[in-house]
């Protein structure tokens, strides 16, 4: 079943909107689209350190509610968030 994400991209430089099937992140990790797989999966940038700190592990259709994860593409390209398509939410 595919599903909406708003995710990493695999540089964590981008966010990306993807209809992909879901799938548990685990160990506080933030989540990204692998299009080698093409696959969602773990990022190794985690998202423990927030003020909102993601669970030890979580569905990953529900990581726009963990924004720790999203503020690494700004911190990343300078201030600036850049997105593949529209603006994810």
């Amino acid at each position: 079943m595919f599903l909406y994400h708003c995710v990493l991209n695999a540089d964590g430089t981008k966010l990306l909107e993807v209809c992909a099937p879901y799938k548990y992140i685990y160990g506080q990790k933030c989540a990204e689209f692998d299009p080698g797989g093409p696959i969602i999966q773990e990022n190794s940038n985690t998202c423990s350190n927030a003020s909102v700190s993601c669970p030890g592990f979580y569905i990953s259709t529900d990581a726009h509610k963990y924004q720790s994860c999203y503020d690494i593409v700004q911190i990343i390209a300078g201030n600036e968030t850049t997105y593949e398509s529209t603006n994810c939410k």
